[in-house]
């Protein structure tokens, strides 16, 4: 404080030499403009930090979730089984569904208790863009492939290249369960080997479409790390978990074993709002 104190009694007297101000006057102006330039220090700092957060966030980092929604979304290429689990939820049945036109919404009871608004959103291509507008108030993404369809990672491949690296999804960061349904169908696929193929599409379409954005401002959403091959369970935005499912055979049990565990409501559970 002495330290302090002396000098600013001395830069007092250098400015009131110079201004022609009482030593008081000069006293208290050198303590005003001392505490501008330190604002204006740590604001500058500030914005620097910030800056850099951004920018690491940008090359494959996770970035803060902006805000929680109260929305369930199911979503994921046509025939994965999002129908099937909206009608398991919304009535505990199993019925005969076909690919759906239109959104199906409603308020759901989860087997474990909990009340969810649940949106199963067509997997259709042509109305990916209004699934986004979903987003805005999105609490978790649940994205259903069927395991037995090798043809459908190319799809979902491009539908979350094209989730991962957009705007809305990147303000709002809405959590992601991987499901990997009809694990009860002989033909079904390891989730490994599903995994290491919708790594392979993304790595693939992050490398064509980065060439064609290259200069362009939209690559600074580059997904994944440069440098590095892309995992979808490392390098997605967002924290991505990965269930094996199978949508027909909930709650329907054997005489061997209880009734199976709807592993995707525990998910929801502990991540989406309650819905009064």
């Amino acid at each position: 404080m002495t330290i302090i104190s002396s000098w600013l009694s001395e830069s007092g007297h250098s400015v009131s030499a110079v201004t022609g101000l009482n030593e008081v006057q000069s006293y208290y102006l050198v303590i005003v403009a001392t505490a501008v330039l330190l604002a204006g220090l740590l604001f500058a700092s500030l914005y620097v930090l910030g800056f850099w957060s951004s920018s690491l966030t940008s090359k494959g980092g996770r970035r803060r979730r902006d805000k929680k929604g109260t929305l369930v979304l199911l979503m994921g290429p046509c025939g994965g089984g999002k129908t099937a689990l909206f009608s398991w939820w919304k009535g505990r049945s199993h019925p005969e569904t076909v690919s759906s036109i239109r959104p199906n919404r409603d308020v759901v009871t989860l087997p474990t208790g909990r009340k969810v608004e649940v949106v199963d959103f067509p997997g259709h291509r042509r109305l990916k863009f209004e699934s986004y507008e979903l987003l805005r108030n999105c609490a978790c993404i649940c994205y259903i492939l069927d395991s037995t369809d090798r043809a459908m990672v190319k799809e979902a491949a491009e539908s979350l290249y094209d989730l991962f690296t957009n705007q809305l999804f990147l303000k709002h960061l809405p959590p992601m369960l991987l499901v990997m349904n009809k694990q009860d169908k002989p033909t079904s696929r390891t989730t490994r080997r599903v995994l290491g193929d919708l790594n392979k599409e993304i790595e693939r379409l992050r490398t064509s479409r980065g060439q064609v954005l290259e200069g362009d401002d939209e690559v600074d959403n580059f997904l994944g790390v440069e440098g590095e091959a892309f995992d979808i369970i490392q390098h997605a935005p967002v924290k991505v978990d990965v269930v094996e499912y199978s949508a027909a055979t909930v709650g329907k049990g054997t005489t061997e074993d209880a009734d199976i565990v709807d592993t995707i409501a525990d998910w929801v559970t502990a991540t989406a709002t309650i819905v009064p």
